[in-house]
């Protein structure tokens, strides 16, 4: 899939204000304000490329820019007995949410809510989020989508069943994402860890 510059999620409001800015530069002056906001905009909605450097098909992708802050046991009522990673997105982190491996959706479950601060524990319970049931070889996990409290809204891209690794999903300005995966799951990466969309978080068994 092509890399854009700008995530999808951006494309109405760096357009609106650029062309905001060009009007009034044209019949009026130049405007330091709308300048700089259309600046901020680009990068608050940057794009970078990120390369898949793990081929692997049993590979585990980071699908965000972060730092993990949780690994530990779970029990999610759909997976049974699993394994948590939680990766935190800051606002000045690059805020596209990718596929973390190459998989199928089984079902998409969108829950509205709140927009919490997400160091808030209840913000897991009460914060808005998607969660994606994906199938993975014969794999069976989940990626939740948690908004942050700069969000309003999260919404997926539109793509098809089939998804390719570090295919692009969503965006998010300070939101979190919980992998569910396998208790029999190797994870490579370490609480407190910095990391990039597109990182090898770890393997499948």
């Amino acid at each position: 899939m092509k890399n854009m510059i700008l995530a999808r999620a951006g494309y109405f409001s760096v357009i609106a204000v650029f062309l905001l800015f060009l009007l009034v530069l044209i019949f009026w002056t130049f405007s330091w304000f709308l300048f700089l906001l259309t600046l901020f905009l680009i990068f608050l909605y940057r794009n970078p490329l990120r390369d898949r450097f793990c081929m692997d098909k049993k590979a585990i992708l980071s699908p965000i820019d972060g730092r993990v802050v949780y690994i530990g046991n779970a029990y999610d009522e759909n997976l049974g007995e699993c394994v948590s990673l939680v990766i935190k997105n800051a606002f000045y982190n690059v805020g596209s949410i990718r596929s973390c491996a190459k998989a199928e959706i089984q079902n998409v479950k969108v829950n509205h809510g709140l927009f919490l601060c997400s160091e808030i524990k209840s913000s897991s319970y009460l914060n808005e989020n998607i969660r994606l049931n994906l199938s993975v070889l014969d794999k069976e996990m989940a990626m939740i989508i948690y908004a942050g409290s700069l969000d309003r809204k999260l919404k997926l891209y539109d793509f098809s069943k089939e998804l390719e690794a570090c295919n692009e999903l969503s965006f998010t300005h300070n939101g979190k994402v919980c992998l569910l995966l396998p208790k029999d799951t190797r994870i490579l990466a370490g609480l407190g860890d910095e990391i990039k969309a597109c990182s090898l978080l770890g393997y499948f068994s």
